[in-house]
């Protein structure tokens, strides 16, 4: 005896045409993300309060009370999961976005435990000779950076 399911698979409707690009694209805009994906993304709008109210040692079970109470409900591991993630996101991208810090650091001339601590004279690159950085006229610094910047000295 067969099933409804192998009489369905067995008739011979011809199979639906596949419909254009731009039907199956617009079909596709209306599917929404699920539950989950919406309430992270709803708490991820909300971060910044809710870092601050637990900063300012309120409850976490007071929060996510508040949030049950606007549509958001979240179990106390929902929470967390969802605010570790957000804070974790939200430090990748900073770090992302800040300039990388300095191979070596620049050495200072101030450093009393430099052996040249005390020096007047600054040393540029390129064959530039010693500047006396106190010359009162500013006429040989000047004209080492004329030298270095490739303008008339």
């Amino acid at each position: 005896m067969s099933t409804h399911a192998e009489e369905a698979k067995n008739t011979n409707t011809p199979p639906k045409p596949v419909s254009s690009t731009a039907e199956i694209i617009n079909a596709l805009k209306y599917l929404k993300p699920s539950g989950r994906t919406q309430k992270a993304a709803k708490f991820a709008e909300l971060f910044d309060v809710i870092e601050e109210l637990l900063a300012k040692d309120v409850y976490q079970k007071d929060i996510i009370a508040v949030l049950t109470k606007h549509g958001l409900p979240l179990a106390p591991a929902t929470f967390k999961e969802y605010y570790e993630d957000e804070k974790k996101r939200r430090e990748e991208k900073k770090a992302l976005a800040s300039p990388p810090p300095n191979e070596a650091p620049i050495p200072s001339a101030i450093d009393s435990e430099s052996p040249h601590a005390g020096d007047s004279t600054v040393q540029v690159d390129e064959g530039v000779e010693h500047v006396d950085a106190e010359d009162a006229s500013g006429s040989k610094a000047q004209s080492a950076i004329d030298k270095v910047a490739g303008g008339a000295a």
